[in-house]
């Protein structure tokens, strides 16, 4: 029986360890949402006549949401290109194959992908408390939030003690409209960007073609400038804000591909290698029922022998 309470122990450590990273990650996840909707601001005076945060409100270009989505782009792209490029046998036969090389892409997907998506949580988290702290206004503040100090002011004269009275809007979009150091839109189109531009370069094997590679990686690089020049144009952020953005989702995005994933380094996968058997079933799993039947038969063994002393 003894044979059995080292891999319980094992298991024990394990369970422990996935539970204190799974409170970690919970609690980053609890303070982003208290931030995002219920933290107020850092109060941030204004100089009356201020023309750079004079413009009107318009809408977005690019809406958050379109963001979000292509923040968690990366998985079915991963995937795609895991699915495509893995190498499994498929002597076996093209049906038990091709389960087999759904099952292995979707968990090499999820290898790299628990990486990207813990730095994209932190990336916000450090995101939106710099906007707090900060407390800059955007381009279009004095439209939005109508402080009733900027109606008979002395332009020049640097105002303090305000309060909005645009009562069309809601709390939310009040305390956003101070919110505009760094660009969300730029930082996170940004992270997911280069993530995938390093993830092609350095994980997919050579291709014959010589220029799909670099055209998804431009398609890539065109979609952050996008992101990045409509908050200037449609005056939801400072070109400082989206240079500040950039820089976040660069500094994120290259300790996510250079420390967390070790630069895709299919050398050092962690991950074995599959070998599909003819039921559908991994060489891994084989392996791994083999050697529970051994531990069985050995523990079987020396209750045996313990009987027989």
């Amino acid at each position: 029986m003894k044979p059995a309470a080292k891999p319980c122990r094992v298991q024990l450590q394990k369970a422990a360890w996935i539970t204190v990273d799974l409170f970690i990650f919970l609690l980053a996840v609890a303070t982003l949402v208290y931030i995002e909707f219920f933290a107020s601001n850092v109060k941030r005076g204004f100089f009356c006549g201020d023309k750079s945060i004079s413009f009107i409100r318009q809408k977005d270009t690019i809406s958050i949401k379109t963001v979000i989505l292509f923040g968690l782009a990366p998985i079915l792209f991963m995937w795609i290109a895991e699915f495509i490029f893995v190498d499994i046998d498929l002597d076996e036969g093209e049906n038990n194959g091709l389960r087999c090389r759904l099952r292995k892409s979707w968990k090499k997907t999820l290898f790299w992908f628990k990486d990207y998506a813990v730095n994209l949580v932190f990336l916000l988290l450090m995101m939106d408390v710099t906007k707090v702290l900060v407390g800059e206004h955007r381009p279009h503040f004095l439209d939005t939030c109508r402080p009733d100090a900027a109606i008979n002011c002395t332009v020049g004269d640097f105002i303090t003690d305000y309060e909005c009275t645009n009562k069309n809007i809601s709390s939310y979009s009040l305390r956003d409209v101070s919110r505009s150091f760094p660009s969300g839109h730029a930082s996170i189109s940004t992270y997911a960007s280069l993530f995938m531009i390093w993830y092609l370069q350095c994980r997919l094997p050579k291709l014959k073609s010589m220029f799909l590679v670099p055209f998804l990686q431009i398609l890539l690089a065109l979609w952050v400038s996008l992101c990045s020049v409509s908050r200037v144009t449609n005056h939801r952020h400072h070109w400082t804000d989206v240079i500040g953005g950039i820089i976040l989702g660069v500094v994120c995005a290259m300790y996510t591909c250079y420390v967390l994933t070790n630069n895709f380094n299919r050398e050092n996968d962690k991950l074995k290698p599959i070998k599909c058997n003819a039921n559908g079933s991994s060489a891994n799993d084989s392996r791994r029922s083999v050697r529970r039947l051994l531990s069985t038969i050995s523990s079987k063994e020396e209750f045996t022998l313990n009987n027989l002393e």
